[in-house]
């Protein structure tokens, strides 16, 4: 029997559920049987795979608060977010999504909630040689971090104030079907497969990846797990520490023929500001909320080159 099957039947409310981990968690939500309700800022789509749809902008509070009381939800899972992709560079629209959008969301939730799951970022975290456990010092370098760190500071605050239960799970290195950002993986599959050379650094970066699957499963866990504190964080990710260089190696040697000989490591230097050890302690994460990584490295490659090969065929 499934863990997540107390959602069955369970009003449950998602923003960002358009993104990448977000219409994932919303499919699973639904798998199990949750009523499923997302927020769209454009125009509502017809129903589709069980998610009841609601037009409205997190930066409408009095709009949002109306969306909230009508649906009255049990769980809600805040993943909407500005900045994580290169393109989005708006230092303003960063604040007012990341920060303002976040306590407009927290001002509108109606007595219904049980609890609130929201996405962190493992790049919260000061610079380390190695996996860190959620009492590692947080040092965000970059304006997309501070916002998004600013975000867990003010509703862990929050929630204390006002005696609600607040889960933050830091993602880390989530990928697979689904993901079309320029991420160095998803990047990197897709010129391997249109048989270009893709030059990066070196790729001596210490990186943990899961499987997207794994990640939304803690985010389900993270709704119907008791934990011991009213505010809890945890880190979501494989635990196992792998270089950047030996995981886009394994991924072109799943697309086969040449492609591992495409890897043009070394020809890029590293970017300003990246971070040489971003590896995730997941122990607290498996004592509290019963979260275990399912899906091999290998397994998870296939599946994501799978689905980007059959976004070129189609």
């Amino acid at each position: 029997m499934s863990e997540l099957t107390s959602l069955r039947g369970r009003r449950v409310f998602i923003t960002g559920a358009t993104g990448f981990l977000g219409a994932h968690l919303s499919r699973l939500l639904g798998n199990e049987g949750a009523e499923v309700h997302a927020l769209r800022h454009r125009t509502v789509p017809s129903p589709a795979g069980g998610i009841i749809w609601h037009q409205g902008d997190l930066c409408d509070e009095r709009g949002l608060r109306d969306i909230l009381a009508g649906v009255s939800p049990e769980f809600v899972f805040h993943l909407a977010a500005y900045g994580a992709r290169p393109g989005e560079r708006d230092r303003d629209r960063m604040v007012a999504t990341n920060i303002e959008a976040s306590l407009h969301l927290w001002s509108a939730l109606p007595q219904s909630v049980r609890r609130v799951v929201i996405a962190g970022t493992c790049r919260e975290y000061a610079e380390a040689d190695g996996p860190v456990a959620e009492d590692y010092p947080c040092n965000p370098r970059w304006s997309y971090v501070a916002s998004k760190h600013a975000a867990v500071v003010l509703l862990s605050a929050f929630a204390r104030e006002d005696r609600r239960s607040l889960v933050v799970l830091r993602p880390f290195g989530p990928y697979g079907p689904g993901d079309d950002t320029d991420r160095v993986l998803p990047f990197t599959i897709r010129r391997l497969i249109a048989g270009d050379p893709v030059p990066l650094s070196a790729g001596d970066q210490l990186c943990d990846f899961a499987f997207v699957d794994d990640h939304v499963r803690a985010f389900a866990l993270a709704a119907v797990s008791k934990v011991p504190e009213p505010v809890a964080i945890y880190n979501i990710g494989s635990g196992d520490v792998i270089s950047l260089r030996a995981m886009l190696e394994t991924a072109a040697d799943v697309i086969g023929g040449r492609a591992r000989s495409r890897l043009q490591f070394g020809a890029l230097p590293h970017r300003p500001g990246d971070s040489f050890a971003v590896c995730a302690d997941i122990s607290a994460a498996r004592r509290d909320l019963g979260y275990q990584p399912t899906v091999p490295l290998r397994d998870g490659l296939e599946r994501t080159v799978r689905w980007i090969r059959s976004l070129v065929r189609a």
